[in-house]
């Protein structure tokens, strides 16, 4: 085959080629409508039928730029409605917000959340967004607190308070046996003599007991602990300081003439 025949040949193959993306390009044109991303599309055929620089060359220049225009068109329009939308939706939430509308609020949220998954400007999808998430608390925070809780310990917790920190702390204090036995009726012999070993000796006596930790067996028996904190004061004005922890129970005991009361049962220092 000559040079010229080759040539012809290669000829012919351009405008085959030239035809079919041509034909490619209308068609894509066609069915792109308003979509910017199809009519991108449609766009670069046509750049690439215009390349060939055959029949089809100024027709597809043509038509690139009647796309760009048209392009520019849509994109400006989209502009336009994210602004509106923007305009509508911010006028919405703080209408909302001022009349502390929380139905119309949390709606409203569903409407910001799509608004910023579509390709408006950055900033209005990234400031609808944030208001979106703002939204929960807002509402939260206009619901009126709940009640505090109730502690149906409360009472119980009082009295027994009472009774170690302040009336059991005070027959530290006074050094009185009879009032601790008083206070724990259970304490055998050997209890009261641990009791009266503390004070041997003592000038001043304290036992300051402070509760930390509560565990209620039922109704009428609890386990308490915590730590103390006292001075032992010796007969010549000797200091000792005597801190540590303790663990005591204490049960609830009832007589005809003194009614109900929590008393020590057994202590652990």
């Amino acid at each position: 085959m000559s040079d010229s025949s080759k040539a012809l040949e290669e000829l012919k193959r351009f405008e085959r080629d030239e035809e079919e993306r041509w034909n490619e390009a209308v068609q894509a044109h066609a069915g792109a409508g308003e979509e910017i991303a199809k009519l991108e599309y449609a766009k670069s055929l046509f750049v690439q039928v215009a390349s060939y620089g055959l029949a089809h060359k100024a027709s597809a220049e043509a038509t690139v730029g009647e796309i760009e225009k048209k392009i520019d068109t849509i994109h400006n329009q989209q502009i336009a409605k994210c602004t509106q939308d923007w305009t509508a939706l911010s006028m919405d939430f703080n209408k909302f917000k001022d009349n502390r509308d929380s139905a119309n609020l949390l709606s409203l949220k569903g409407r910001l959340e799509n608004f910023s998954k579509s390709p408006c400007p950055q900033d209005e999808v990234e400031q609808a967004s944030g208001i979106a998430n703002q939204i929960p608390s807002l509402v939260k925070g206009w619901q009126p607190s709940p009640p505090p809780a109730v502690d149906p310990r409360k009472q119980d917790k009082r009295a027994i308070t009472d009774l170690i920190e302040v009336r059991l702390s005070d027959a530290f204090r006074r050094r009185d046996i009879k009032r601790i036995q008083r206070l724990s009726p259970y304490a055998n012999k050997s209890d009261l003599d641990s009791f009266r070993a503390m004070f041997e000796g003592a000038k001043q006596f304290s036992r300051n007991c402070k509760i930390s930790n509560w565990d209620f067996r039922g109704n009428d028996e609890a386990e308490v602990s915590g730590t103390y904190s006292g001075e032992f004061v010796g007969a010549h004005g000797e200091r000792q300081e005597r801190n540590g922890t303790f663990d005591i129970r204490v049960v609830r005991v009832a007589s005809l003439r003194e009614g109900a009361r929590w008393v020590i049962k057994n202590i652990t220092w």
